[in-house]
């Protein structure tokens, strides 16, 4: 079945309870697959915007597709493009979409510009031998870990204006390792490895100052760190099981463990006033929500009878990978979401 049946389908499945001449999803329910196939291997979401991006198959190897929100009857186009080496973990900001791929000999990190369907996209680490993973994008920034081919990984920052590598911002001992690093603004956050365990550690970049570390959790290891506006996020070991952290920058204060279980919660993510996470709701994997001015856990916006994960979330927007019943898709949640705007007159014509 071509794209645009399987998304009228998806239409009228989700709207044709509307009453009036405009057409809506209600608040963070009934989601929509976006990536729509049969290979069983899409994953990593990211949404900014008006666009989506994640890894899929092409029936060869593992590309980057690009899907933009407000044309849903348009299917998602393939922006990596190559047909020798797998591509994946993407991220978006603004105009850029960055992710791992392999040269031919190790691994580099790509940028695309939306704009200008940059092609072919561009290897903007550049170097031979050395894997560069873990990156992100954030205004005229992106960061990575690198390994020196030595024994230590560090995080190092890049400049999209300037097409430079500015340097490292991790001040490694010689055996301390890097990983999963985060930009906003102007700040970097990372984990690093010491002697212990793994702790989060914060940069801001315009004065080139090591705040330090922020989980500062001896013994147990916080990882996979998220930040946004004022806010960090990471999941952390309370001894007992992995939970959620938030930390609030411009008052240097640790709010400390916002899912409070007695199961694994992990991947957060924060935009604005919400997080979300995978967590365990005693049968399997959900995606839980919780908003921080109120300090509420909101709860499994999910709520299915099967695993779900990667959760990203960006303004109205949740979108993570789920199952379908045949494979694995990508899901879009949003709240009261005017669909109105985005479906031909012919289209919501036949809706009605």
């Amino acid at each position: 079945m071509c794209f645009f049946f399987k998304t009228i389908m998806a239409l009228v499945l989700i709207f044709t309870s509307a009453a009036t001449g405009n057409i809506y999803a209600q608040s963070f329910t009934l989601p929509i697959n976006i990536s729509n196939n049969d290979w069983n291997m899409d994953d990593a979401p990211q949404v900014y915007g008006d666009y989506v991006v994640w890894r899929g198959y092409d029936g060869n190897d593992a590309e980057i597709y690009l899907y933009r929100i407000s044309t849903p009857i348009t299917p998602p186009i393939n922006i990596s493009n190559n047909d020798e080496n797998y591509d994946g973990s993407p991220q978006i900001y603004g105009d850029y979409v960055v992710w791992e791929g392999s040269d031919g000999n190790d691994e580099e990190i790509y940028l695309y510009r939306i704009s200008t369907a940059t092609t072919p996209p561009i290897n903007i680490s550049n170097n031979s031998g050395n894997d560069d993973y873990h990156h992100q994008i954030y205004g005229d920034y992106v960061v990575w870990t690198s390994y020196d081919g030595n024994i230590s990984i560090w995080t190092l920052l890049y400049s999209i204006s300037t097409d430079t590598i500015i340097g490292s911002v991790s001040t490694n001992n010689f055996w301390d390792n890097d990983a999963n690093p985060q930009i906003y603004g102007d700040y970097v956050a990372w984990q690093n490895q010491n002697e212990s365990d793994w702790e989060i550690y914060l940069r801001r970049i315009s004065t080139d100052t090591l705040i330090g570390n922020i989980s500062n959790n001896g013994g147990n290891d916080d990882i996979d760190p998220q930040i946004y506006g004022d806010y960090v996020v990471w999941w952390g070991n309370d001894g007992n099981d992995y939970e959620i952290y938030l930390y609030r920058i411009s008052t240097a204060t640790l709010i400390g463990n916002i899912s409070n279980n007695e199961v694994d919660d992990s991947d957060p993510q924060v935009y604005g006033d919400y997080v979300v996470w995978k967590g365990n709701d005693g049968n399997d994997n959900e995606i839980y929500l919780y908003r921080i001015s109120t300090a509420t856990l909101i709860g499994n916006i999910s709520n299915n009878e099967v695993d779900d994960s990667d959760p990203q979330v960006y303004g109205d927007y949740v979108v993570w990978k789920g199952n379908d019943g045949n494979d694995n898709e990508i899901f879009l949640s949003s709240k009261v979401f005017p669909w109105n705007m985005f479906i031909p007159a012919t289209i919501k014509k036949a809706l009605r």
